[in-house]
């Protein structure tokens, strides 16, 4: 899974967490999800002073955990993650502009009181200084704005079309000698859906016993059946049937991002 959603869904999670229980983890910042990262930051608009009534955009909170902190200070009653389809383009569908800084669907984190949405924040990723010492060149700005935010499917649903996109992948490359290392890709993926928990670069995304068993099994699974990117990934690879492959690839893609949102969700949802 690629670092604005992994990101995305370690936010959601663990302001879902401080809103239910009150309390934040003290090493929040130390989250595997903000390892590259040299800033995360969240700007929204803002009265310019108390006594006037302009309103600029400016930086509201200087980090993840001030931004939750927040949360708990407004009684935020419910925060949600939510996927947009992006413009439709022929040439290139969100599966593969995933490979593109910016690319694939358009995340949002949605904010809710007792009543009604109150706004959302959209990630913004942008390189800096590679070179840096520090080997954390990305600056991550959550812009605020204000969407239609919009939730299609529940735990279970997600979990069964997951499978039969996984399931159906997995028997496209397993017809290729050529994709055999993608083929132990995806079930390794079968192996975690089942609970046969695999090696998975976030396994923080979640406070600990927050989520259902089963929601941590599904975003588990699509950390470890993530196979989109730029050289070298899956959308980088040649076969002889073009138009089974971008039919297995599209839906596999749809049924992990619709998982994404439903595990992260799961709790309200």
């Amino acid at each position: 899974m690629n670092g604005e959603i992994i990101q995305a869904v370690t936010l959601v999670l663990h302001a879902q967490t401080a809103i239910h229980d009150g309390k934040i983890d003290a090493d929040f910042l130390q989250n595997s999800a903000f390892k590259f990262c040299k800033s995360v930051e969240f700007f929204g608009e803002k009265k310019a002073s108390f006594f006037q009534r302009r309103v600029e955009r400016r930086k509201i909170f200087r980090n993840p955990f001030d931004w939750i902190n927040s949360l708990k200070k407004m009684k935020v009653k419910c925060v949600m993650l939510s996927s947009l389809k992006p413009p439709s383009n022929r040439n290139l569908g969100p599966e593969t502009s995933v490979a593109f800084v910016g690319g694939g669907n358009y995340w949002t984190i949605d904010i809710f009181d007792a009543n009604q949405y109150l706004h959302s924040f959209h990630p913004v990723w942008r390189v800096g200084d590679q070179n840096d010492s520090s080997r954390k060149p990305w600056h991550v700005i959550y812009e605020q704005l204000k969407i239609n935010p919009y939730y299609d499917e529940n735990l279970l649903t997600a979990k069964q079309n997951f499978l039969e996109a996984l399931t159906e992948i997995t028997e496209f490359s397993a017809s290729d000698a050529r994709l055999s290392n993608w083929t132990k890709v995806f079930e390794r993926a079968h192996q975690q859906l089942e609970g046969v928990d695999q090696q998975v670069f976030h396994p923080d995304f979640s406070p600990e016993g927050f989520l259902s068993t089963e929601a941590r099994n599904l975003l588990r699974t699509c950390q470890v059946g993530w196979v989109f990117g730029g050289m070298g990934s899956w959308n980088d690879i040649w076969t002889d049937d073009a138009e089974q492959y971008k039919r297995v690839t599209k839906n596999y893609f749809n049924a992990i991002d619709c998982s994404v949102t439903a595990a992260t969700n799961s709790r309200y949802l």
